[in-house]
Order: structure tokens, then C-alpha cells, then sequence
């Protein structure tokens, strides 16, 4: 979302970002500036990508500094710690997923269409380099 030149995301666990706590359950909002939002991607963007090649396990916040070009203060500055960065790196993956399955859906009308959709993703699921799960992508 975007407000006045900032981007806008809501914080559903408890992290602190400039001071102020969002408790877990409550929408915190954070306003980014243009660059910050950038770098905010960046790191999350790195992370999908690591994790997707090794594992979260294996996947250190150094890794991802690195990977990314940010620095400890970035990092944390947007992410509390792992568990946070892996909660970012699963909502954004699971809303890419729901996007391109909303367009794909919205295409059947009938059961020999949901069949069709359902056959063309098992399709996709067995050529996924060995990742079946469409939150790997």
C-alpha cells in the first residue's frame, strides 16, 4: 500500500520498529520511506532466495546481510530477529501464491475446468526442482 511517498505494511507479530511495539495480534503500521521499503525487499527478497537453496535452517541473518548488501543495523532495524524475517519470507510467499491462484481460478467455471487446473499443477509441482510446495517459488 502506498501512502504520500511511503510504503505502508502491517506488522501481525511483535517486533519493535523505531520504538514503538506492535503486539502479536494487533496490525502495526510502519511507514517506509521510498528507499527504506527498498532495502526492507531486498533483504527479503535474499532471504527467499537462500532459504529456498538451503533450507531456513542452514540460512544465517549473516548469510542474508551478505547476500543482500545490507548491514546488522538495516536488518534489524526491520527484522527483530530470524523468526521474524522467516515470518516475512512466508507471507510474502504465500501472497504470491494466492495472487497467481486467484488469476489461474478465476479462469474455471465448471468441474472439468477445476480438473484441468488441478492436473496442470500437479505438473508444476513434480518439475519444481525437486520442491513440490508452491511457498518454495
Amino acid at each position: 500500500m502506498r501512502i504520500r511517498g511511503f510504503s505502508v505494511w502491517t506488522v501481525p507479530f511483535a517486533v519493535t520498529v523505531h520504538g514503538v511495539a506492535a503486539d502479536r495480534g494487533t496490525a502495526g503500521v510502519v511507514r517506509l520511506t521510498k528507499r527504506g521499503a527498498a532495502t526492507r525487499e531486498r533483504i527479503v527478497a535474499a532471504a527467499a532466495d537462500l532459504m529456498y537453496e538451503q533450507g531456513v535452517g542452514k540460512t544465517s541473518l549473516g548469510d542474508v546481510m551478505a547476500a543482500s548488501g545490507t548491514g546488522p543495523s538495516q536488518m534489524y532495524h526491520y527484522f527483530a530477529d530470524k523468526d521474524a524475517l522467516v515470518d516475512e519470507v512466508i507471507t510474502t510467499q504465500i501472497q504470491r501464491m494466492l495472487t497467481s491462484q486467484r488469476v489461474l481460478l478465476a479462469r474455471v467455471d465448471s468441474l472439468s475446468g477445476l480438473q484441468r487446473w488441478r492436473a496442470a499443477e500437479v505438473v508444476v509441482a513434480r518439475t519444481r526442482r525437486g520442491h513440490g510446495c508452491p511457498l518454495d517459488e
